[in-house]
């Protein structure tokens, strides 16, 4: 099935600070999610089952990925791939909020999502 959706009219969720834009889901049938984030800092979590891929896009120059306890810088249109286990969160740099597409394989769920501070 085909279809368009703009972003602006999908589900919104605002969890730990983070806002979240879920544009395709295990609703519409997808082996895959895909959402737009806004976040300023991201509480440090794992995923036992999930793989993410972020795509940074947004309004600020960069920000930080912590991946496993280490830091990374981050630019515009960079690429980060999260393997399941890996210990994560991101942080803006500026007063601005970090955006992402976030792509999940399986899509994202509460269930495999594990807060580790």
């Amino acid at each position: 099935m085909s279809f368009i959706r703009n972003w602006k009219d999908i589900l919104v969720k605002q969890p730990n600070g983070e806002t979240i834009y879920e544009m395709l889901t295990e609703r519409d049938g997808s082996p895959i999610g895909i959402a737009r984030v806004y976040v300023r800092e991201s509480k440090l979590h794992h995923h036992d089952h999930t793989e993410e891929w972020y795509i940074i896009t947004g309004a600020i120059p960069n920000g930080e990925v912590y991946l496993n306890g280490k830091k990374f810088s981050l630019l515009n249109y960079d690429l980060v791939y999260i393997a399941p286990g890996t210990r994560h969160k991101l942080k803006a740099k500026t007063l601005n909020s970090l955006e992402i597409i976030a792509i999940t394989c399986p899509p994202w769920s509460s269930e495999d999502h594990h807060l580790d501070e």
